[in-house]
């Protein structure tokens, strides 16, 4: 990791304990050359802003946020990130955010979560929602399916889930391995299900990423999610089926201050697989994570021939495989989601209600 960090791993959390979360402020040039003076906070991910917040901010309603641009966010001063920047930060309600940019909470004294932070991705009405930075584009691909086989579960943190074979033993898709992420970034989508006449359901999309770096105390009450999505259900053709997609791995939080307290939950947990379609009905989609302790249901129950699901993995169990189509005409289940990645730098430490 970067700047000599030591790290210690337990199920697919990765624990940085090393700089503390101020840093220097470092020299550079605006727009019209002139030497400005950055203000910086982060270890394991610094980040720096042009000019050092005047102003505290706060949440009090339900607010989302889009982290391409415009307010609140203001770039850093490589423009990686969306950060919300303050004197302290306080978000008392629901702060969701989407986009292609990480989000960050940038706060040169405390920040207190009463309420949700959310870059979760996660399955409604329309297409799936997409976390802030959800779906990085350097994940490597697991083997795809073939012939009615599910599609893998996404793998960030921890492994996603075998896809279930095809009624003759064969067809699974096969997740990639796990990773040790050294950059914010967002977990790996779930892939598709294959198909044998049908239309096979798609991967579920990963958690997104953020970052919630104070000077001093980071206090949870609330919570932070950045889990995966479920996977598709297959749907069914007259007379034959299809395999149902893998659910999307959790994401990456950072917690970054000189100590997290609280009671509240901390989680980035892997999305359930869909289930497969028989010749005569469509498969369940996998379900999304709802609580710190639980990874996404299996999607299972719209049919007795074509394979469920997998669950998603959550802290201490690791996602699910998904099950075989029973006869020819029906398809296997995607693999439940993996974990994603808890990095907690300075001298944050692991939470009760934190997974994984």
């Amino acid at each position: 990791m970067r700047w000599g960090l030591a790290i210690a791993v337990l199920t697919g959390c990765q624990f940085h304990h090393g700089l503390a979360p101020g840093a220097p402020d470092a020299p550079s040039d605006d727009a019209d050359g002139n030497t400005t003076q950055d203000t910086c906070l982060g270890s394991f991910v610094q980040v720096c802003l042009d000019h050092a917040p005047t102003a505290p901010f706060a949440v009090t309603m339900p607010t989302p946020v889009n982290t391409d641009g415009g307010a609140p966010c203001v770039d850093d001063t490589l423009h990686r990130f969306c950060v919300i920047a303050g004197t302290s930060i306080t978000i008392g309600s629901g702060l969701a955010a989407s986009g292609q940019k990480p989000l960050v909470l940038f706060s040169t004294s405390t920040i207190e979560i009463d309420g949700m932070v959310d870059v979760s991705s996660y399955t409604g009405v329309g297409p799936q929602h997409l976390g802030a930075a959800a779906n990085d584009a350097s994940c490597a691909h697991g083997v795809a399916p073939f012939a009615g086989g599910g599609g893998y579960g996404g793998s960030f943190g921890g492994a996603g889930g075998t896809g279930g074979e095809n009624s003759g033993g064969v067809g699974a898709g096969t997740p990639a391995a796990a990773v040790v992420p050294t950059a914010l970034r967002g977990g790996c989508a779930g892939g598709a299900g294959s198909t044998v006449g049908g239309t096979a359901g798609a991967g579920g999309s990963s958690g997104g990423a953020v970052a919630v770096i104070a000077a001093t105390t980071i206090t949870v009450m609330g919570a932070v999610d950045a889990s995966g999505a479920g996977g598709s259900g297959a749907v069914h053709a007259p007379t034959v089926g299809a395999a149902g997609g893998g659910g999307g791995s959790g994401g990456l939080i950072v917690i970054d201050g000189t100590a997290l307290l609280g009671t509240g939950k901390v989680f980035a947990n892997g999305g359930g697989g869909g289930e497969g379609a028989s010749g005569s009905a469509d498969g369940h989609a996998g379900g999304d994570p709802t609580d710190w302790n639980v990874g996404g249901t299996a999607g299972a129950g719209g049919t007795n021939n074509g394979g469920d699901g997998g669950a998603g993995a959550v802290e201490n169990v690791a996602a699910g495989g998904g099950m075989p189509g029973q006869i020819p005409s029906d398809g296997g289940g995607g693999g439940g989601g993996g974990t994603g990645v808890i990095v907690l730098a300075g001298g944050a430490t692991r939470l009760t209600n934190m997974s994984p």
